[in-house]
C-alpha cells in the first residue's frame, strides 16, 4: 500500500513510482484527491483519474462518514467535490485475476 498525500501533486509521485508499481501489480494507492490541487500542478484532474483507469485501476472514494467504499465515476466525482480546494480521499486498486488452471 502507498499513502500519498502531497497537494496536488499526486500525479508526479504516481508517475515516479511507475517502476515500482509495474513491479508491485498488487499495490494499492490511497490518496487525497482536489482537482483544484492537481490543476495547481498543470495536471488535468480528469486526464490523471482516467490514466490511471487506463493502468488498470479502479478507483473508489473513501467516504469517511459510514468507513465504506464506493466506486467513482470521473465525472461525477470531480462534479461533487467543491473547487474551494476541498480534497476528497480514493483508493486505487487494480483488479485481482483469478489464478491460472
Amino acid at each position: 500500500m502507498v499513502k500519498i498525500d502531497v497537494e496536488g501533486a499526486e500525479p508526479l509521485v504516481i508517475n515516479g513510482l511507475q517502476r515500482t508499481l509495474a513491479e508491485h501489480p498488487e499495490a494499492v494507492l490511497v490518496f487525497e484527491f482536489s482537482p483544484s490541487y492537481v490543476e495547481s500542478f498543470g495536471v488535468d484532474p480528469r486526464a490523471f483519474l482516467a490514466d490511471l483507469q487506463g493502468r488498470g485501476y479502479s478507483i473508489a472514494r473513501i467516504d469517511e462518514g459510514d468507513e465504506g467504499v464506493s466506486e467513482v465515476d470521473i465525472d461525477e466525482l470531480i462534479a461533487s467535490v467543491p473547487k474551494s480546494g476541498h480534497a476528497v480521499n480514493l483508493i486505487a486498486a487494480r483488479q485481482r485475476r483469478p489464478p491460472s488452471v
